[in-house]
């Protein structure tokens, strides 16, 4: 059988990208004659991630269709109609310079291009829906892939035309779970008080960054709070705050997960799905605001996912967040059932599992 060569589909978010990096790092791990290739578009964050994590790339232009009947919109969505055409063009090409026998997709518009060309050229496919409302796109996909892989159970029955489904649950990174002992001095924490760190997603979240800045003009000084803002929302928090007190820390994005984790007693999150698997596997109590602009509200189904007793569930609420908190953070049997409780929800082999899959399908045994 001919060496793998596999390329990913992946775009947009990092909750697309970094699952794409989790596979394609696994099968460098186990198969050092792999040839892996990236495809993406300039737009989203695969731009800096792919090349970030040592992967080559190329880019096709193509970007969603819009749900509205305005004329922007209906202009837009002609454009976008020509912009798939020269796409999935593009896409063909890319597919046969690389001589790819085997293409995943993990999301974002690039998915879609992709996976269909390369299903017309006869090429094994597998798509990986992170989330447990899965989205449009990979509906249409699972009628023509080879495997779709899903990372909640209840996933499965909302692909009832799939050819094939799997619960694999959600790759995230091989470190993920590692504990970093100098966390604290990793992010100049030098008190012992309890660290609430708030992540509102690779973007930033404005409604959880606009209760963070609630409750630091309150002067909360009782725990440490680690705020990743979002690198678009820094500049103008760092202006709204001035000089910040020294239990705050305010940092534009946070990169070193592991660290962020081992640290944190509490985490403040949105419900992204690579989030979801990231505090199941590392057992981090949390507060789950999920973002309510999303589309079939799919965040909330992957926090509910966890079930009750593993995470708090929030909306958007400036005045419940603080009080939340405060009956959370200082609450040492309710985080220590939370964390349990989130321990028994992980899947801590979903990489290797879909890698597994991958070179079944290839018909390669991994050495």
């Amino acid at each position: 059988m001919d060496k793998l060569n596999i390329v990913f589909a992946s775009g947009g978010t990092a909750g697309h990208i970094y699952p794409a990096i989790a596979i394609a790092n696994e099968i460098k791990k186990k198969d050092a004659n792999a040839k892996i290739l990236f495809i993406g578009t300039q737009y989203g964050m695969e731009k800096e991630f792919v090349p970030n994590a040592g992967f080559d790339i190329e880019f096709i232009n193509i970007r969603g269709f819009k749900r509205s009947f305005a004329p922007k919109a209906i202009f837009s969505n002609i454009v976008n109609a020509f912009r798939l055409f020269t796409a999935s063009n593009k896409a063909e090409k890319i597919l046969k310079k690389f001589n790819a026998n085997f293409v995943v997709g993990t999301g974002g518009y690039v998915s879609g291009p992709v996976l269909r060309t390369a299903h017309n050229m006869g090429i094994k496919t597998l798509i990986h829906e992170q989330n447990a409302f899965p989205g449009v796109t990979n509906k249409l996909l699972s009628k023509m892939v080879d495997t779709t892989c899903i990372s909640f159970k209840d996933a499965r029955k909302l692909f009832p035309d799939a050819k094939n489904v799997i619960y694999t649950g959600n790759p995230i990174r091989q470190d993920i779970s590692n504990n970093v002992e100098n966390a604290r001095e990793i992010f100049g924490i030098e008190n012992e008080l309890p660290v609430v760190a708030v992540v509102g997603g690779s973007l930033g979240a404005n409604a959880i960054n606009e209760q963070i800045l609630d409750i630091i003009k309150s002067g909360e000084k009782r725990y440490n709070i680690l705020w990743s803002t979002g690198k678009r929302n820094y500049d103008d928090i760092i202006e709204k705050v001035g000089k910040a007190p020294e239990n705050i820390k305010i940092l534009p994005y946070i990169d070193n997960m592991p660290a962020l984790y081992s640290i944190a007693d509490l985490l403040i999150s949105r419900s992204g799905a690579i989030a979801v698997a990231e505090i199941a596997i590392t057992g981090t109590p949390s507060i789950l605001i999920p973002s309510p602009n999303v589309t079939s509200n799919h965040q909330e189904y992957n926090a509910r996912s966890l079930g009750e007793g593993a995470i708090v569930l929030l909306e958007e609420d400036i005045e419940k967040t603080p009080e939340m908190i405060n009956q959370t953070v200082f609450a040492k049997d309710k985080l220590k059932d939370m964390r349990e409780n989130l321990l028994k929800q992980a899947k801590p082999n979903a990489t290797e599992k879909i890698v597994e899959i991958i070179y079944e399908h290839h018909n390669k045994k991994i050495k």
